[in-house]
């Protein structure tokens, strides 16, 4: 009967604990309905459970431990955690509300800790902003010395994710024993350390949409910015979309299906990348090219700018004159009335072959309250790329010694010139610089004049008293 009832009393007092850990663990567990953006742009709605930073803390093994069950979390106010880890027990989707930022560790307090950790096995954290905006859209920051957010499988449709961490040896920044996709949103990682990863996945790294940057610095011959020991895949879904790593290890790297990436340099990637490719992009700032922006024909002999996106790749592969060679035998034309804000070529990345406009309008904007519209076509003229403007009429010009506004004559009078001619005007108006010259030389001149009169009064005096003279000497007649 003892040993039945120590049973019963030890099964009692576990179901007793069981309850109150639960408990606990949802005491904070307010859901609120809340929206949130998927990475094609829709808006949808759910109730998630909010984080307040009142979350139960777990201590194991000498870590504090924040466990999230499965299901749907927020956040909508500024936190700061420090030193304590995100278990997810499940599947989970994390919220980040527009302005609102979680922090795991700061600059000036950096964890020691791992910021996420969820070995079980096909668990998957998916991030969510609720604008696709990055300057709008909240953020999920992580500042610590170990490492970063470790899962099976990491999912990010938008929002803004950071990760930075710093320690001696093997770190990693987003660890995924399977794989990592990025939809939309931001995702910037810095890690340095010796043998540093700034993503690493075991099997695919997949990049569809959004922006990241990955940067692994430190010591050791196996540092890379992204490393995957299956496929990674790179390709956009919006025009702004941009993939910067530092370097590219994996089985196989490819810019996803139908899709083509330029590095800014007039260089085109598609299709599996080779090795001489993958060590080009590593670094480069990897963004979309299409052929609606800018196109070649079959032949390659002629190049159409349809956009002011094709203008700017034209303008970066004049700077690369390796592979373009300047479009020297070439022909570029313009498609459509577009406006830019760069000029293409320089002193040494010249353009010399022929531009065509077709009979649209390039329009220049370089930020200068003097805007001109240039019409007509571009041709090669002696390594130089002329401008010929149809006959238009003449701006006119302001003199600089003068007003913008024509008066009368103040010496005559007379009704004021027409615009254009100023250089009449100007010999009629003198600035004050010409009339203190024309004050000179008059004065000159009437010094001249007085020593002129006075020589003739000197000479009429001494004619007049010779004359006087001659008549006292003369008897008087009789």
């Amino acid at each position: 009967m003892k040993t039945t009832s120590n049973i019963i009393r030890r099964a009692a007092t576990t179901l007793l604990l069981a309850l109150l850990t639960m408990t606990a663990q949802t005491a904070w567990a307010d859901t609120e309905t809340v929206s949130y953006i998927d990475a094609a742009g829709n808006t949808r709605t759910v109730k998630a459970v909010a984080l307040n930073g009142n979350e139960t803390i777990t201590k194991e093994y000498g870590s504090r431990f924040i466990d999230l069950a499965e299901g749907w979390y927020f956040v909508g106010t500024d936190i700061t955690y420090s030193d304590v880890i995100f278990r997810p027990l499940g599947n989970v989707n994390l919220i980040l509300a527009n302005g609102c930022t979680m922090n795991i560790g700061t600059a000036d307090s950096p964890t020691g800790n791992s910021g996420i950790e969820g070995g079980e096995n096909n668990i998957t954290l998916t991030i969510y902003g609720q604008s696709l905006d990055p300057s709008v859209a909240g953020t999920l920051s992580y500042v610590g010395t170990s490492l970063g957010f470790s899962m099976p499988y990491y999912t990010q449709h938008s929002g803004n994710v950071s990760i930075s961490n710093t320690s001696y040896t093997g770190l990693i920044g987003l660890d995924a024993s399977t794989s990592v996709t990025l939809l939309g949103g931001t995702l910037t990682i810095a890690t340095e350390s010796r043998y540093a990863k700034a993503i690493s996945a075991e099997y695919d790294i997949t990049i569809s949409g959004g922006t990241l940057s990955a940067t692994a610095t430190g010591s050791g011959n196996n540092v890379h910015g992204l490393y995957s020991n299956g496929t990674i895949t790179l390709g956009w879904t919006n025009p702004a979309d941009r993939i910067t790593a530092s370097s590219y290890r994996a089985s196989t790297v490819k810019v996803a299906d139908g899709q083509v990436l330029t590095d800014g340099s007039g260089h085109l990637y598609s299709d599996t990348l080779s090795a001489a490719d993958i060590s080009a992009i590593a670094g480069q700032t990897l963004r979309p090219y299409s052929s609606n922006d800018f196109s070649v024909n079959d032949a390659g002999t002629e190049y159409t700018i349809h956009t002011a996106t094709g203008w700017d790749f034209f303008c970066d592969a004049l700077q690369d004159n390796a592979s373009y060679n300047h479009f020297t035998g070439k022909t570029v034309k313009l498609g459509a009335d577009i406006t830019v804000t760069r000029m293409a070529g320089g002193s040494n990345h010249a353009f010399t072959g022929t531009f065509n406009g077709q009979g649209h309008t390039l329009t220049v904007n370089r930020g200068k309250p003097c805007r001109r519209t240039v019409r007509g076509t571009l041709r090669r003229g002696d390594g130089r790329c002329q401008v010929h403007q149809p006959h238009h009429r003449r701006r006119h010009l302001r003199h600089p010694h003068r007003s913008h506004r024509p008066r009368p004559c103040r010496r005559t009078h007379r009704p004021p010139l027409r615009h254009g001619h100023h250089r009449q005007l100007c010999q009629q108006r003198p600035h004050h610089h010409h009339r203190r010259r024309r004050r000179r030389r008059l004065r000159g001149a009437l010094r001249a004049q007085r020593q002129v009169h006075q020589l003739q009064e000197q000479r009429r005096r001494h004619q007049r008293r010779r004359q006087q003279q001659r008549f006292r000497g003369m008897e008087p007649l009789i």
